[in-house]
């Protein structure tokens, strides 16, 4: 069975894509419960659409229901929606925590009746609505406002230190095209700022020592690097082993 790369996981979480513990975890969650109780907001399009198909479609109540009967953070599938609503208006934050939606949707995913459910085409074309929703939001001048050097703003010292790893002690503006001296560095919004670009002859390469690893040309991150990667393997996306016959859809030129 294939083996993870133990530095790559590191560097991973300490990017701000993982969480750093659970207890991390349950303090944001909390804090996220206490504000929609607070606001108590219209459900979006988008979620009304989606608490329409599941209290109108058997198949899928009796599955949103089934993924809550065992402890989860998310109490049951009305708070996941609430929370998923609050996400829609907020751009990620940097900090110990991960991609909020994944956060919340990770504990009723990994169920059987989580898995069942999220095969449904149905529910992923409205997961799509959903997303393109937060996307639309994300590329807004009003998800800038965690473009900031408050505690989980993007130019905190943390994320800042996290950001320049890998790049032989040069700042952030010497790695990246950007204006300090402006609001948000220059950045239009969250987006802008997620998809920054290199200032000229600047690329991060990981695993230097590995000459058989092709970098991207890119600030992506090396999520993974597996070895003995089998034909045929369970293969549930990220954290498992790899299957080679499903990651290239049994295509026979490979």
């Amino acid at each position: 069975m294939s083996q993870p790369h133990p530095r790559l996981a590191e560097k991973f979480r300490r990017g701000g894509w993982l969480p750093a513990n659970r207890e991390v975890l349950k303090k944001w969650h909390k804090s996220k419960v206490e504000k929609t109780k607070k606001r108590q907001t219209t459900l979006l399009p988008p979620i009304q659409e989606l608490k329409e198909m599941i209290e109108n479609d058997g198949d899928m109540y009796m599955a949103f229901n089934r993924m809550f009967e065992n402890p989860t953070l998310v109490k049951d599938y009305k708070q996941l929606l609430e929370l998923m609503n609050d996400i829609l208006t907020e751009a990620p934050f940097y900090g110990d925590l991960g991609p909020p939606f994944y956060m919340i949707l990770a504990g009723p995913m990994n169920t059987d009746a989580g898995f069942t459910a999220f095969l449904a085409d149905k529910l992923n074309a409205q997961f799509k609505k959903i997303f393109d929703t937060w996307a639309a939001f994300l590329v807004s001048p009003a998800s800038a406002h965690v473009l900031n050097d408050g505690p989980g703003g993007w130019f905190s010292d943390p994320a800042i230190k996290a950001m320049e790893e890998g790049f032989d002690d040069k700042s952030f503006a010497q790695i990246f095209r950007c204006d300090p001296s402006h609001p948000q560095w220059g950045f239009t919004s969250w987006d802008d700022f997620f998809v920054r670009q290199f200032n000229d002859n600047i690329r991060c390469v990981e695993l230097p020592e590995e000459h058989n690893v092709i970098s991207a040309a890119c600030e992506s991150v090396f999520y993974n690097k597996q070895e003995n990667v089998q034909l045929m393997d369970e293969f549930w996306i990220k954290g498992e082993p790899y299957s080679l016959q499903h990651m290239l859809n049994h295509d026979k030129d490979y």
